[in-house]
């Protein structure tokens, strides 16, 4: 089955960047989605909601920039 994950901000034009993140340890089922919100002049946005939701499951995920402008989404099922 393929999972797929949409994230959405809540606000106007900006740039994000994700990389997904998966460490491979025994019996680990689960990846995270770290990135960084700027703006269009390339300044960072703090306290900007990130979400990812798994249309096909209903799973929410939410987080907030940080003062650096970067996220994390941690805890994510893996795709099986």
């Amino acid at each position: 089955m393929h999972r797929a994950f949409r994230l959405a901000f809540a606000s106007v034009p900006l740039f994000a960047t994700a990389v997904p993140v998966a460490r491979l340890q025994a019996q680990n089922s689960t990846g995270s989605i770290v990135g960084a919100v700027r703006d269009p002049s390339a300044a960072v946005v703090t306290g900007m909601r990130v979400t990812a939701r798994n249309e096909e499951t209903g799973l929410v995920r939410a987080s907030e920039t940080n003062a650096e402008g970067l996220y994390r989404l941690p805890f994510l099922p893996a795709e099986s």
